[in-house]
């Protein structure tokens, strides 16, 4: 009698993981092309345009492809596993890759848009940044209207006692909706700035670029713009929390 394959072993395994679902079947298919998987993410790896992601991240999606690959395959189509896997892995990668960087595009225009937000509250006009309590208070209640704006639904606090999902849910699109009516009574130029910046995440120079304005004429029309939201709320009786 001929004695067992490497071939034979992996195709015994994928017919107690086809044929039967065992689990343990499919532990040992995944530990026999860990490796295979290290291969195709280091394939891609040596191929990165830019180093801001690293190989552990590769070998992850590499390892997510190869867990569908294993889940889905099914060697009566003929193709080996290898070919099969290979391809999955690839485009696992792929997907992972251009997720991160999205993520990562977001994240770095959250942080601009937030410093941008800052730096036209902090400055008064002619450039000068007062240190006193009352200018600090101030610039918190702008940086609160804008969050107000930025994210209403995501407004509510954790701590308010707000008990009831669904009140809070149909306060919230309340309060967004006050908002919203109150950016629409701004002055054009305001109003349209509001709603560049924290509706559409529009920095502050390509707002510039669009109203033929300076960075920092934007950043002083945004500035009055939110303190007017913020006498309006006050009018309004549209409760500001810090």
């Amino acid at each position: 009698m001929a004695a067992p394959t490497a071939e034979s072993d992996e195709a015994a395994l994928w017919e107690a993981w086809r044929g039967r679902q065992d689990a343990r079947s499919r532990d040992q298919l995944i530990a026999l092309h860990q490796e295979f998987a290290r291969i195709i993410a280091a394939k891609l790896f040596a191929q990165r345009i830019v180093d801001e992601i690293e190989f552990d991240e590769y070998l992850q999606f590499a390892r997510v492809g190869l867990l569908e690959s294993i889940d889905r395959y099914d060697p009566i189509h003929g193709a080996s596993f290898r070919t099969y896997a290979a391809h999955r892995m690839q485009g696992a990668i792929l997907s992972g890759l251009e997720c991160l960087s999205e993520c990562s595009r977001q994240v770095a225009l959250r942080k601009r848009l937030e410093q941008e937000r800052v730096s036209s509250l902090a400055h008064k006009d002619g450039g000068v940044l007062p240190d006193s309590f009352e200018h600090l208070v101030s610039v918190a209640v702008g940086l609160a209207v804008g969050y107000m704006l930025d994210d209403v639904a995501a407004y509510q606090s954790p701590d308010s006692g707000c008990g009831d999902s669904a009140y809070c849910e149909l306060a919230d699109r309340e309060t967004r909706h006050r908002l919203h009516a109150l950016v629409n009574r701004l002055p054009p130029r305001e109003a349209r700035i509001i709603r560049h910046h924290y509706l559409q995440q529009v920095p502050f120079d390509e707002i510039a670029r669009q109203m033929e304005l300076t960075p920092g004429r934007v950043s002083q029309l945004h500035k009055r713009a939110l303190a007017l939201l913020r006498a309006s709320m006050q009018d309004e009786r549209l409760d500001l929390q810090l």
